[in-house]
Formats: structure tokens, sequence, C-alpha cells
């Protein structure tokens, strides 16, 4: 097989995989943004809270954005949003890190 023939391959398979990864992250990211956080009263698309969201391995790290002091929040809404995201994580580890 050329080598060109190699490279192509090689890419298509990468690109494939980034295309599956934009589309779990869009999925990731619809689900988040219909989560009613029960303290702010309205979803985390509503208040414009989702951040950037990473897969690494088996996790998928989510950065949220709130306009409070939040640090000793994570304890509660891990919980809350591993079972929202739960059909989508495919057995991922979930990582919130809050930002205010």
């Amino acid at each position: 097989m050329p080598h060109a023939a190699r490279l192509a391959a090689c890419c298509d398979t990468i690109l494939a995989d980034m295309d599956t990864l934009a589309a779990a992250d869009s999925a990731i990211y619809a689900r988040l943004a219909a989560y009613r956080d029960p303290y702010l009263g309205q979803t985390l698309g509503e208040a414009k809270a989702i951040g950037t969201i990473q897969h690494l391995d088996d996790a998928v790290t989510v950065e949220l954005k709130f306009g409070f002091p939040c640090a000793d929040y994570s304890e509660e809404l891990l919980p809350a949003l591993q079972a929202h995201l739960a059909p989508l994580l495919n057995n991922a580890k979930l990582n919130v890190i809050l930002r205010t």
C-alpha cells in the first residue's frame, strides 16, 4: 500500500473520531442546557452557565460558570448532573469544574 493511501486512511479515522466527539459534545451541551438548576430557578442554558466540554480517555469534563461563589456547590451538583447526563456518558466519568 502506498504511503499516501495509509496516511489518507489514518486521517479518515481521525476525522471520523473527531466528528463522533463533536456530536457527543453537542448532545451533552444540549442535555446540560436543559438541566434546571434548583438554585438558579432556570436552566443552565438560560443562565448561560455552560463553558467548555472536554473528553479525555474515559472522562468527560464540563466547565460551568456561575455569577456567584460556588466552590462548595460541586458536591451537590455533580451527582445530579451525573444522573441527568447518564444516557449520554456511556460509563464515562463526569468531572465538573465550577467557576465564578
